[in-house]
């Protein structure tokens, strides 16, 4: 477009026209053979990493100029895929992601189901969630990963996110992170320049899915250009890949 930026979007295996191929005439067959084969959150980071090759390889894009966008669990796993990959210079933009997807199932379980949270069933539920998810897998180090990224990320967050609650989305955890003391810290450092977009609360909306909207836009933008530098006052031809 005129900001010089290719936008690459992309569905997971078994989402949306990306399915497996039918067996026995069966496209349920065929993806209920897929998941066998294939664990789903082996399988997303396998996506994502065929998405990046596709970019620089095919496309000729530097790696430096492709960011990574996620948005909600497409953030842990762009982090992941980038602090997997930590010798390529890939930008990242952790967009309304979570800290622990784990966490955020067991708070938002009881609900699914109309249970008060503090009920005894709803207690029960978050230990099933808790050992479902942990038992298959389903688990992302978000904030390992995000301080395992060497290049330029950045956070984007709304506190009034319906989805992921703000104290357990990766933003708040970060900052909590940063202003501890250094000895409490463990392993991780301090981040030099912790870049946030905090996003508008909307009333009556969907924060968590909606839009950015015009202003929002503006600061991402911005952000991008810083990610990829400028050269002679101009963005430089660059691809964001929305996971």
């Amino acid at each position: 477009n005129g900001n010089g930026i290719n936008l690459i979007l992309f569905n997971y295996r078994g989402v949306g026209r990306s399915r497996w191929v039918a067996s026995f005439r069966s496209e349920l067959f065929g993806h209920l053979s897929g998941l066998c084969r294939t664990p789903v959150i082996r399988g997303t980071a396998m996506d994502a990493w065929a998405v990046v090759e596709y970019a620089v390889n095919g496309l000729g894009v530097p790696p430096a100029q492709l960011v990574l966008l996620g948005h909600s669990i497409g953030g842990a796993i762009a982090a992941q895929l980038a602090a997997s990959h930590s010798n390529l210079p890939l930008p990242l933009c952790s967009s309304r992601s979570f800290a622990s997807l784990v966490r955020v199932a067991m708070e938002l379980a009881p609900g699914f189901f109309g249970l008060s949270a503090g009920s005894p069933k709803a207690k029960m539920l978050r230990r099933v969630a808790w050992a479902g998810l942990y038992l298959s897998g389903w688990e992302y180090d978000s904030v390992g990963n995000w301080y395992k990224v060497p290049g330029f990320k950045w956070i984007e967050y709304a506190s009034s996110d319906h989805i992921i609650p703000y104290d357990l989305s990766l933003h708040a955890v970060v900052q909590a992170d940063q202003e501890k003391p250094s000895r409490k810290r463990g392993n991780r450092n301090r981040e030099r320049t912790l870049r946030v977009i905090q996003l508008i609360d909307a009333a009556n909306t969907d924060n968590h899915n909606r839009l950015l909207f015009e202003t929002e836009m503006m600061q991402h933008l911005e952000m991008v250009t810083e990610a990829i530098g400028r050269e002679n006052g101009h963005v430089r031809p660059e691809v964001m890949l929305h996971a």
